[in-house]
C-alpha cells in the first residue's frame, strides 16, 4: 500500500504541447503498479500519478509552474494490493447511476424536500415518498439516484432490502417507498435511510471549499480518498454516511467489509468498493 497524488491538468479551448513534455520528462518516475491504469496525455489534457509528498512530485509541480501550466486538480489515492483491497474494514461503494446520462434528478419526478437551506438548496432529506420514473428502476437491485444540491438517495430492490435485514446490518433502515411518478405499476423499492454519521474526515483528507454562497455555506469536494483516524471508526456501523455535505452528492455512504461480502456473494451489481483509509 501506498499513497500517491494524481496531477491533472486541462485545457479544453486550446490545448498545450507542454503536456507531453511534462509527461515524458516525468513518465519514468510513475510508480510501476500505476503505469496502465492511467492513459497518456493528449493535446487537452494530462494526468500524471506520482508518489505523494515524495521529491520527484515536488519537482513535478515545480516544472508544471515553468512550463506555464496550471494545475487543475491534485487528487490524492491509495494504491492497494489486492489483498489489501479485499481486507479493508470499510469502503464508499459505487453503486449505478441509472439516471446519470439522462441527467434527470428525483425533483424533477416530484419529490420533496425539507430542511434544505433556501439559498444553496443543500442540505435537505426526502421526506413522504421517493418518486421516479420506473423505467430507471427496470434494472436496478441497487442504485445512486441524484436530485441536484439535495443530494443522493440509494434506492434498493426488495430483494436487497431482505439481503441487508437477513445479515442484520446495522446502521439503517428503510422508511421510504419508492414509486412512479405517474403512479404506474413497479416492483417493490426502498429508499436506503442511513442512519450512522460518522466523526469529521481526518485533516490528512484532502477537503476543499469553494464557491461561499450569501448564506454563509461553502460546497465542499473531496480531492482525496476518505480517510480517518482508525479509532475514530471503532464504532461506526454496517452502513454509514460522512458527517461532510458535498457538493452535488450530499454525505458519501461508507460500508463495512460484511456488507461488501454479502453483496459480492449474491452478485450485487456494484461498480467498486473503494477502501477507506484507516491512519
Amino acid at each position: 500500500m501506498f499513497r500517491y497524488t494524481i496531477l491533472q491538468f486541462y485545457d479544453a479551448e486550446k490545448g498545450s504541447p507542454n503536456f507531453f513534455k511534462l509527461f515524458s520528462e516525468f513518465e519514468s518516475q510513475i510508480p510501476s503498479q500505476l503505469r496502465k491504469r492511467f492513459i497518456p496525455p493528449n493535446e487537452m489534457r494530462c494526468e500524471l500519478p506520482l508518489k505523494s509528498k515524495s521529491p520527484e512530485l515536488e519537482a513535478a509541480k515545480k516544472r508544471a509552474e515553468e512550463l506555464g501550466l496550471e494545475k487543475t486538480h491534485a487528487y490524492e489515492a491509495v494504491y492497494y494490493t489486492k489483498k489489501e483491497q479485499d481486507s479493508a474494514l470499510f469502503y464508499m461503494p459505487q453503486f449505478p447511476e441509472p439516471m446519470e446520462l439522462a441527467g434527470d434528478s428525483l425533483r424533477e419526478f416530484g419529490t420533496e424536500y425539507q430542511g434544505a437551506c433556501e439559498h444553496c438548496h443543500q442540505f435537505g432529506k426526502p421526506v413522504g415518498d421517493v418518486l421516479v420514473d420506473r423505467k430507471y428502476l427496470k434494472k436496478t437491485s441497487i442504485g445512486t439516484f441524484l436530485s441536484s444540491y439535495f443530494g443522493a438517495s440509494y434506492i434498493v430492490s426488495e430483494e436487497v432490502r431482505a439481503l441487508i435485514e437477513e445479515n442484520s446490518f446495522t446502521g439503517v433502515s428503510f422508511e421510504q417507498e419508492v414509486k412512479d411518478y405517474k403512479g404506474r405499476e413497479t416492483g417493490k423499492f426502498y429508499a436506503l435511510t442511513v442512519r450512522n454519521k460518522l466523526p469529521p474526515l481526518s485533516p490528512e483528507a484532502s477537503v476543499i471549499q469553494r464557491n461561499q454562497n450569501s448564506c454563509g455555506h461553502s460546497y465542499l469536494y473531496c480531492e482525496s480518498d476518505l480517510m480517518y483516524e482508525r479509532v475514530k471508526l471503532e464504532n461506526a456501523c454496517d452502513f454509514n454516511i460522512t458527517s461532510e455535505w458535498f457538493f452535488y452528492r450530499g454525505p458519501y455512504l461508507v460500508i463495512s467489509n460484511r456488507v461488501k461480502q454479502a453483496f459480492q456473494e449474491n452478485k450485487i451489481k456494484v461498480y467498486w468498493y473503494v477502501p477507506v483509509l484507516l491512519i
